[in-house]
């Protein structure tokens, strides 16, 4: 349970699915990350392993246990009877893969269980080409699959010619007044402004080490800000070694992964999303519950989330781009104040009430 939007998606997803009318439970293979204190207590939570948090301190110990844990989860991973029977110990009407990275583990459960699949991802051809074939070819041996935006399945069909009759879209739930009542749990002063903040995994995905580049090209325009990133990951040490060669080392800003990171959007001056490919990510949707303005590439099911010039800038992928795009919100107070002034009434676009009763109909479809 990493910081990650799919692991929110779970988290949103158990607190608001009715209790009345199911018994939940939730497999971990890791009891690990800074989320898994936020699954809702009255979720039975069962995992094979824990996770680095539980480990010893003294490094040779812990070494001993990490090793040992992988091979538990390999062993596991070779048969999965033994999860059944030893961990889960009953038997279920549905199976849920809230990710791909899961596939495999529900697809080899118990055969007369329904399975279900969520995917999220905005799966594009190129390299991954055979890879991605793979992948498609094992949601087709779902019961049924959930795509995070009609976008993501648009794709599919566009780029590889692959349907899934037996699918719907259902876009992710935003827990709306938590978001707001989070944003107010303690204060955050930003040094130099206006700022540009950004959320997610430091991955070559996020477009960070493209974001740093615009940052500099406005900078040598003599156009004052910073960026501040909240998250980390793979790239954080060369994003941090590019911002020393661009000598942007106190103007792009990294304050690693944080827990609760909406006191920082409600800090902030405005928001960009940088990403070369998304799905549905949950943060522009938090983000505009929030009233910021938003800059993000044109990815994914963002258009389905915001709207071009009311909500925020929807732009091409390149530094050019952004950078472009945040002089404009630096320079156009006007435009700033008519976005913000939208933002005010955006709730309407993620009822929840509307998403958590298509995933309860369709539990419930599957469950009789």
């Amino acid at each position: 349970m990493e910081f990650g939007g799919v692991e929110k998606v779970v988290i949103n997803q158990l607190k608001n699915i009715d209790k009345n009318i199911f018994e939940v439970t939730l497999l971990l293979k890791l009891y690990q990350g800074g989320m898994r204190n936020q699954i809702p207590k009255d979720i039975k939570l069962k995992y094979l392993t824990r996770g680095k948090e539980d480990f010893s301190r003294f490094k040779l110990l812990f070494l001993v246990q990490l090793v040992i844990r992988n091979l538990k989860l390999r062993l596991l991973s070779k048969f999965p009877f033994l999860i059944r029977k030893f961990y889960l110990k009953q038997n279920f009407d549905i199976i849920v893969s809230p990710t791909y990275t899961s596939f495999d583990d529900v697809l080899n459960y118990d055969q007369k269980t329904k399975k279900i699949a969520w995917f999220h991802t905005d799966i594009r051809d190129g390299k991954d080409h055979n890879n991605n074939l793979l992948l498609l070819n094992k949601l087709k041996k779902f019961d049924w699959v959930v795509f995070g935006s009609k976008q993501t399945q648009r794709v599919i069909a566009d780029q590889y010619n692959i349907s899934y009759p037996n699918s719907q879209v259902i876009y992710n739930p935003i827990d709306i007044s938590a978001t707001r009542d989070k944003s107010k749990e303690f204060e955050v002063d930003f040094d130099k402004r206006p700022v540009f903040l950004s959320i997610g995994r430091l991955n070559k995905r996020k477009g960070y080490h493209t974001l740093m580049r615009a940052h500099r090209m406005l900078l040598d325009e003599g156009v004052q800000h910073s960026v501040a990133i909240i998250g980390d990951g793979e790239e954080n040490q060369n994003l941090k070694n590019q911002a020393k060669e661009l000598n942007v080392e106190d103007t792009f800003l990294f304050y690693g992964a944080k827990a609760n990171p909406y006191p920082y959007i409600k800090a902030s001056d405005f928001y960009i999303l940088s990403s070369d490919s998304e799905s549905y990510p949950l943060t522009i949707g938090e983000v505009l519950i929030l009233g910021k303005p938003i800059i993000s590439t044109d990815v994914g099911g963002i258009s389905e989330m915001m709207t071009h010039n009311e909500n925020g800038l929807l732009i091409e992928y390149s530094a050019e781009a952004m950078a472009e795009a945040m002089k404009r919100f630096i320079q156009d107070q006007d435009f700033i104040n008519k976005i913000t002034d939208n933002n005010k009434s955006i709730e309407s676009k993620f009822d929840n009430a509307i998403i958590n009763k298509q995933i309860e109909d369709l539990f419930i479809r599957f469950a009789r």
